[in-house]
Formats: C-alpha cells, sequence, structure tokens
C-alpha cells in the first residue's frame, strides 16, 4: 500500500510538470487558433468584396457594351472562371463544416473530460477510505495490545490478592491499605496514560485531516490540468470519443457502487467496534453487581450494611461533637476578649490611682508653701480623709475586677477540661471510623478478587474474539490490498489514453498548419481568377 502511495506521489509531480508544459502549449495553440480564425474571417469578408465589385463590373461592362451575353453561363468569363469562383465557395464551406465539426468535437471532448473529473474524485474517496481502515486497524492492534497487559495485571492482582488472604489479619490491613494506596497510583497513571493516547489519537487525526487537504489540492490540480487539456484536445476521432467515453461511464458506475459498498462495511465495522466497546462495559458492570449481590456473599452482604450502619452512626456522632468544639471554641474566644478587656481596665484604674497619689503629693506642697501652720493639720487631715475615700474605692473596683478574673479563669478551665474531653472522644471515634473503613475495604477486596477471577475468564473469552476478528480485519485488509493494486492499474491506463490525448493534440496542431498552407493556397488562387478575369475583360472590351 506504501509503494503504492509512494509511486502515485511520484506521477502526480511527473503529471504537474507534465500540466505545466501542455498548459504552455495550450495557450499557444489558443492564440494560434484565435489568429487563424481572424485571418479566415478577414479573408472571407475579402472574398465576398472582391467577388461583389467582380459582378458588378461584369455588369457595368455588359451594360456598357450591350451585348447579351448568348452563352448558357451566365458569366462572361466562360467556365473556368465561374467554376473556380464555385470551387472556392464550395471550399470555404467545407472549411466552415470543418470548423463547427471542431467546435463539436471540443464540446464532447469536455463532457468526457468532466466525466474524468469524476472518476478522479471517486479514486482519490476511495484511497482515503483505504486509509481510514489502516487507521482502524492500527487502533485495533493498540487496543489488543492494551488488553494483554490488562490480562497481566490482573493476574498479578490475583497473586497478590492471594498473598494478602494468607498473611495475618493486622499485616493484612496494613498491606491492603499499601496495596490500595498503589492500585489509586496506578489507576491515576493509567488515566494519564489514556489521556496521553487520547492527545495522541487527537494529533493522527490532525495529520490525517491535513493529508486529506493535501490530497484535495493535488485532485484540484488534477482538474484544472485536465481541463486545460479539454481546451487543446480538438481533433479525437468521434467513434474512439464515444468508446472512451462509454467506458469511463461504466468504470465510473462500477467505482460508484464499490465505493458505496466500502463504506457500508466501513459504516459496519465501526458500529460493530462501539458494540463490542458498549458490551464488555456493561458485562463487567452487571457481573459486579451480580457478584454482590449472589448467594455465595450474602454473609458478606450483611457485614457490609451493619458496618455501613454503624459508619453512619459513627458519621452522625462525629459530626456532633465538631459542632460542640466549634461552640466551646467560641466560647473561650469570647471569655479570653473579656479577660483581655478587664486586664485593660485593670492597668487603667492603676495608673489613674497612680496620678491621684501624684496630684496630691504635689498639691499638698503648695497648700503647704501657702497656709499656716494653723490650717496645715485641717488640710491634711481633709486630704488624708480625701485620699482614704479614693483608695478604698478603687480598692473595691479591683476586688471586683480580680473576683470576675478568677471566675473567668474557673471558667476557662472548666471549658479547657470539657473540650479535652471532647477532643478525646472525637479522636476515639476517628479510630474506630477508620477501623471499619478498613474493614469495608478487606470485605470489598475480597469481593473484587472474586469479580476479577470471572473477569479474567470473560476478558480471555474476549481476546479470542478479537482475534478473530483481527482475522478478518487482515483478510479484509489484504482485499483493500489488492484493489488498490487494481485501481493503480486502471491508473496506468489512464495516463496511457492521456499520452495518447497528448498525440492527438500534436496531430491535431501539424493539421492547424496544413489548413494554414490551404487557406494560403485558396487566397493565390483567388489572386489568380482575378487577374484572368481582368485580362479576360479587357480582351472582351477590346
Amino acid at each position: 500500500m506504501e509503494s503504492n502511495y509512494s509511486t502515485s506521489e511520484a506521477e502526480k509531480d511527473r503529471l504537474s510538470r507534465e500540466l505545466k508544459d501542455l498548459r504552455e502549449k495550450s495557450e499557444f495553440l489558443e492564440r494560434e487558433k484565435e489568429d487563424f480564425e481572424f485571418r479566415f474571417s478577414l479573408l472571407e469578408d475579402k472574398y465576398k468584396k472582391k467577388e461583389m465589385d467582380l459582378i458588378q463590373s461584369l455588369n457595368e461592362a455588359r451594360s456598357m457594351s450591350g451585348s447579351p451575353n448568348t452563352s448558357s453561363d451566365p458569366s462572361p468569363f466562360g467556365d473556368v472562371t465561374l467554376s473556380a469562383i464555385e470551387e472556392l465557395t464550395k471550399r470555404l464551406e467545407s472549411l466552415q463544416n470543418y470548423v463547427n465539426d471542431l467546435e463539436d468535437e471540443v464540446r464532447s471532448n469536455k463532457e468526457g473530460v468532466s466525466a474524468k473529473d469524476t472518476l478522479i474524485e471517486e479514486l482519490t474517496l476511495k484511497s482515503s477510505d483505504a486509509e481510514s481502515l489502516q487507521a482502524i486497524i492500527a487502533e485495533l492492534k493498540v487496543s489488543n495490545e492494551g488488553k494483554d497487559e490488562e490480562i497481566r495485571r490482573l493476574n498479578t492482582e490475583q497473586s497478590t490478592s492471594q498473598s494478602m488472604q494468607e498473611a495475618s489479619s493486622n499485616t493484612e490491613e496494613e498491606e491492603e491499605l499499601s496495596h490500595l494506596k498503589n492500585e489509586l497510583y496506578t489507576s491515576k497513571e493509567k488515566i494519564s496514560e489514556l489521556e496521553d493516547n487520547a492527545m495522541v489519537i487527537l494529533n493522527d487525526y490532525e495529520i490525517l485531516e491535513k493529508d486529506k487537504a493535501e490530497l484535495e489540492s493535488q485532485n484540484e490540480a488534477l482538474q484544472n490540468k485536465i481541463k486545460a487539456l479539454s481546451s487543446v484536445d480538438q481533433e479525437t476521432n468521434e467513434d474512439e470519443k464515444d468508446a472512451v467515453l462509454k467506458e469511463l461511464r461504466d468504470s465510473l458506475e462500477r467505482y460508484s457502487v464499490e465505493i458505496q459498498s466500502l463504506s457500508e462495511e466501513k459504516r459496519k465495522l465501526l458500529h460493530a467496534l462501539t458494540e463490542k466497546e458498549a458490551q464488555i462495559k456493561n458485562n463487567q458492570i452487571v457481573k459486579c453487581k451480580f457478584y454482590f449481590h449472589t448467594e455465595g456473599s450474602s454473609e458478606t452482604n450483611a457485614k457490609l450494611q451493619d458496618t455501613i450502619k454503624e459508619l453512619s452512626e459513627k458519621t452522625d456522632t462525629i459530626s456532633i461533637l465538631s459542632f460542640e468544639c466549634k461552640d466551646l471554641s467560641s466560647q473561650v474566644q469570647a471569655l479570653k476578649d473579656q479577660v483581655s478587656k478587664l486586664s485593660e481596665a485593670k492597668t487603667d484604674l492603676q495608673l489613674k490611682n497612680e496620678k491621684l497619689e501624684s496630684n496630691l503629693k504635689s498639691q499638698h506642697k503648695e497648700e503647704s508653701s501657702n497656709v499656716d501652720d494653723g490650717k496645715i493639720v485641717s488640710l491634711e487631715s481633709e486630704s488624708s480623709s480625701k485620699k482614704n475615700e479614693e483608695i478604698e474605692a478603687m480598692k473595691a473596683d479591683l476586688n471586683i475586677v480580680t473576683a470576675e478574673l478568677d471566675n473567668i479563669k474557673t471558667e476557662n478551665k472548666k471549658l479547657g477540661d470539657l473540650l479535652r474531653e471532647k477532643e478525646s472522644l472525637l479522636l476515639s471515634t476517628n479510630i474506630n471510623k477508620r477501623k471499619t473503613i478498613i474493614k469495608v475495604l478487606c470485605h470489598l477486596k475480597i469481593l473484587k478478587v472474586t469479580t476479577l477471577e470471572h473477569n479474567l475468564k470473560d476478558k480471555s473469552d474476549s481476546l479470542s474474539k478479537f482475534e478473530d476478528e483481527n482475522q478478518k480485519l487482515r483478510a479484509k485488509i489484504s482485499e483493500l490490498e489488492s484493489e488498490s493494486s487494481r485501481k493503480g492499474n486502471e491508473l496506468h491506463d489512464l495516463r496511457s489514453l492521456l499520452d495518447k490525448i497528448n498525440s492527438e493534440l500534436s496531430s491535431a496542431s501539424e493539421e492547424q498548419m496544413k489548413l494554414q498552407q490551404v487557406v494560403a493556397e485558396k487566397e493565390f488562387l483567388l489572386k489568380d481568377s482575378k487577374e484572368k478575369s481582368k485580362l479576360y475583360f479587357q480582351d472582351q472590351s477590346t
């Protein structure tokens, strides 16, 4: 298949070069054709004008001489001049008919080229279908390799599960936890690997889309080439052209039927693959559910239901305790804020006391310097009494604050003890919850081992089925390769037909040169006949 693709690429390059040459040749022939048509029209107009002048001059000479023509020939020049004029007229009519035939052949060749375009499009679609089938086969091979790896992994899991069952209870729980962690890690790695594979498949699909766009551009180039050839293809024989058109129509119908059958087979294969994948997934889910609800696992299901019920009760207890812990934490925080406020009030009272003592001392000094000795005793007694009253009031405030602080500290201690008790209870509840979770995981692991044993058998059966399908796909690939080789032979035949058309184009150019020579000879004969008619007219006039 790859060799055919490489040869087709080389042939496309060669055809592109030939297309360039043929395009130049076509432009040259088009210019020659336009020049020939222009000169032919001028020659025809000139001939008609000369014929009218000759007839007019003959009529004038006949009227001047007054002698009627006694001959049965209506021309005064005799049989020679009139026969030459008639022969030229017939030849001009034959040339006009020949030009009309050429135009009809060009139109029919254009229709044949359109049929060739459709044939090339069908061939391109068939090659793209073959490439898509090859991609599907490669994906199936990759999926089979992944299934082999899955079977090996299941075997290793079965051996590890058997070794876990033989170990002791404590070590079994620890190994089970570690094994579950490893399985979680491997499953994550497998998911990432599958994502990478999906990205690779998407990249391959984008590459295939780019290749499809390139093939479409190449197909457009070939179509342009065939359109250019259609403007040059003018000299094909009518019988050969009809045979070629009939052959192209038959091949087009045959190709359309084959392509439709191939697309139908491709759709069936894709539908079968999707059904197989969905069936495998559904079988796995149904078997897991079956082993969870069979008679052999009734005791395990009862234990699981009890543990799940116990787990839900423990979860409710944990939620209640966590809510109470949050409430106690908020109360402790409020008490801490209240203690900080009271400590700030205590410091403010101490500062006020110190400030008051300093004010009293300064006032006592000022009054002692300004009053007599008799008043000093009374002032000191008044100041001391005021001072004692203020000190007693401050002491009372301090006692109140101290009592509140003691109460807050005792309450804080009680709350702390309660919080520690709740935390210890929560910790023990979490430990019990973990133990029940471990027990549940152990039971689930035992069930998983039993399901894996049955799944292993099912996957071996599905693997054998996939191998049979792969054999069928290989046979289909061989058929497609033979079909591709046959299409290559048909392309070779079309290429030979193109070479034949090129040779016919060269012969058409030679025929055009001959036609130009014939026109030049006709022009020379027309001039000669005019000279002879003038001489004869002079002889008649004399």
